[in-house]
């Protein structure tokens, strides 16, 4: 069976996709971690115990995937999860459901991840993107609010992450946005 998996590659000048069978994704894999490693290094900053903000853990999908994601020698300071949420719809006579898509988003001691199952707007039930970042990279986090949404924006030099939250996790959003700003912004003078 062939599953179509990629992987982006992004650095500030240049864009390279590697497409791949997902069925034969080892050496993908191994060239993966091998680029992270090189990638991602420690910092030397030692980091307060971790905390985490938004839904809890009870989503085997987001758990697994963030696991899996992690290095061995990576540790989380920071976490925030928005947990896949079922929305009933009705147009005149006819009722359905469309599924609104989950976002967690980790900070660690090498790198910033933002997993998510959102694609092209919509909710992949069995997918998932995966999205890294620098530490020394990263400018500035923020909510914007509205009536039924938010929006975390985690800002980098050269990249913007957007992660649509319901607005019930508005203000557990904001208390992440703080945190991932007095941790790894820039200290004011």
């Amino acid at each position: 069976m062939l599953l179509l998996g990629w992987m982006d590659i992004v650095a500030i000048s240049a864009r390279h996709r590697v497409e791949y069978n997902t069925r034969c994704f080892q050496p993908t894999e191994a060239f993966r971690r091998e680029l992270q490693r090189a990638v991602f290094r420690s910092t030397a900053k030692q980091f307060q115990p971790a905390a985490h903000f938004g839904d809890d853990f009870d989503d085997i999908k987001f758990s697994r995937a963030g696991d899996s994601e992690l290095n061995t020698r990576e540790d989380v300071v920071l976490s925030f999860l928005s947990l896949p949420r079922r929305l009933s719809r009705r147009r005149w006579l006819i009722q359905g459901e469309v599924w609104q898509p989950g976002d967690f988003v980790i900070c660690t001691d090498r790198r910033f991840i933002w997993i998510t199952d959102r694609y092209r707007g919509l909710c992949e039930r069995y997918g998932r993107v995966i999205r890294s970042a620098r530490l020394e990279d990263f400018r500035h986090a923020d909510v914007r609010s509205a009536e039924q949404q938010a929006t975390l924006s985690v800002r980098f030099d050269n990249d913007q992450w957007d992660v649509s939250i319901p607005a019930v996790l508005g203000a557990a959003a904001v208390g992440f946005a703080g945190a991932v700003n007095r941790t790894f912004g820039d200290p004011v003078d």
